[in-house]
């Protein structure tokens, strides 16, 4: 079942004012890089953390990363650090995105997302990007249902620069017995209401296995619409209370298994 929104003139009155990117300094962190810096991020500062190992020769440390100008950005800082990636990572403050890179797909099957992204899935209290490919964001899934977490799905995605060139499918995943949530329906208004292209699709048992989870049932989604990034809902309470959410939970399950990037929102 599909609700479909119209377009009116794009209102995003609070976009992102500061990013940190994780910069392994390889090919995954490079096609984060490009994803980044094809965007626009007006008004907006980055932080770009390198882990450096002590008493590493300064001579093979690359200059820090640069963006075009079109990206806005206020200022690009690199900042080096003797801490491993996830530490210096989960230890920076006041950020309010993190962006990381990770393996991309190799022989049509997943190659994982690395130690540093399962760390920063699991621990993180800021919304994180796991870029797969630095291709710009045209299409998203978007995966809501009543979950509190899940409700951070649109306020997260409006405060994107992608948003205004994106279609946005808004994905509900329902039981055999249930109806989609509220949720789902509000958030594709929301989206609507700020100009984007948007349409909810309901994700009924009988569409793929009666018995399947919500995980898989996402990626079946993912698979046939190949969208460029897939926003699902995590958790965002005390570490503890994270760590127990986030044991085979769904965000984590499509982090891992998706083709495209994923973007766990907060």
């Amino acid at each position: 079942r599909e609700l479909r929104v119209g377009r009116v003139g794009l209102d995003v009155t609070v976009g992102i004012t500061r990013l940190t990117f994780g910069d392994d300094r390889d090919g995954p962190a490079d096609r984060a890089w490009s994803w980044i810096t094809a965007k626009q991020w007006p008004a907006c500062r980055i932080d770009v953390l390198r882990s450096v190992a002590p008493g590493e020769d300064p001579d093979t440390v690359p200059p820090g990363r640069s963006a075009p100008a079109r990206c806005g950005f206020t200022s690009v800082r690199t900042i080096d650090t003797p801490l491993a990636p996830a530490a210096a990572l989960a230890a920076h403050r006041g950020t309010e995105l993190l962006l990381v890179g990770a393996q991309a797909w190799s022989g049509g099957q997943p190659a994982g997302v690395g130690r540093t992204v399962e760390t920063l899935a699991r621990r993180s209290v800021v919304p994180v990007a796991v870029v797969r490919a630095g291709v710009p964001v045209r299409s998203v899934l978007a995966c809501v249902d009543g979950s509190p977490s899940a409700r951070a799905v649109a306020d997260v995605l409006l405060r994107l620069p992608l948003v205004e060139a994106a279609h946005v499918t808004v994905l509900t995943v329902v039981g055999s017995d249930g109806e989609p949530a509220a949720a789902p329906q509000e958030a594709t208004a929301a989206l609507a209401r700020a100009g984007v292209r948007a349409h909810l699709r309901v994700s009924r048992p009988d569409d793929v296995i009666a018995t399947s989870g919500a995980a898989f049932r996402i990626l079946d989604v993912a698979r046939r619409l190949r969208p460029d990034l897939v926003v699902v809902g995590a958790p965002r309470t005390s570490l503890a209370d994270r760590l127990r959410a986030m044991r085979g939970s769904v965000a984590l399950e499509v982090t891992r298994e998706a083709a495209c990037s994923v973007l766990l929102a907060r």
